[in-house]
């Protein structure tokens, strides 16, 4: 399905998570524009992405050590919008590099991508969002308070410039511990504006 290079046994794992996603499928997700298997297929992808080596590797490794003082994640997020520095360590983290040739590829339809540890704060992404944290945000909280994918409606995405529904997945680590927050942008701005014209 997509060239992510996996092991028989992760294979076999995401092949039971198409079996079980395609069964509970909520019928009542309704996009305009985008069709149910769309949907699926963007799923599917982002579940498929969720468990890629890389991502949980990065995602396990930075929330081992993630702090849990809300302050300095404050001031993380304070520092964002104006600090090269921070903004280079996620941009130039090896997964928003593997994040950004997804993008680029055009057949994946995807706006953005971004990985967050167990607290909200951002790991890796591409291109660079509006915050640091995603902890206030339902991208967020929403996948945590259903245990489970969690797909948003349509609205306009200030860091993309693009309309674009998101995809968000909970990974969790050998233990079962909540490691991070998977999020998918899936770009639609074709859908909702016909005559659009991607810049």
């Amino acid at each position: 399905m997509y060239n992510f290079n996996y092991s028989k046994n992760v294979i076999l794992l995401l092949l039971v998570s198409i079996s079980t996603f395609a069964f509970s499928f909520d019928k009542s997700i309704n996009i305009p524009g985008v069709t149910t298997a769309e949907i699926i297929r963007h799923v599917l992808f982002t579940e498929s992405l969720a468990i890629n080596p890389k991502v949980v590797s990065a995602s396990n490794q930075a929330s081992a050590v993630a702090t849990t003082d809300l302050m300095t994640i404050m001031q993380k997020n304070t520092k964002w919008p104006l600090s090269t520095q921070l903004q280079n360590k996620v941009l130039n983290h090896p997964t928003s590099v593997f994040f950004k040739s997804l993008i680029d590829d055009n057949k994946y339809e995807i706006s953005e991508i971004l990985l967050t540890d167990k607290l909200g704060g951002l790991i890796s992404a591409y291109p660079a969002p509006t915050d640091y944290w995603q902890g206030d945000e339902n991208k967020f909280i929403m996948p945590l308070m259903k245990n489970d994918t969690h797909i948003t409606d349509v609205s306009w995405d200030s860091s993309t410039k693009r309309y674009s529904y998101f995809v968000c997945i909970p990974i969790f680590n050998e233990n079962n511990r909540l490691s991070g927050v998977l999020v998918v942008g899936v770009d639609v701005t074709e859908n909702v504006i016909p005559d659009s014209v991607s810049k």
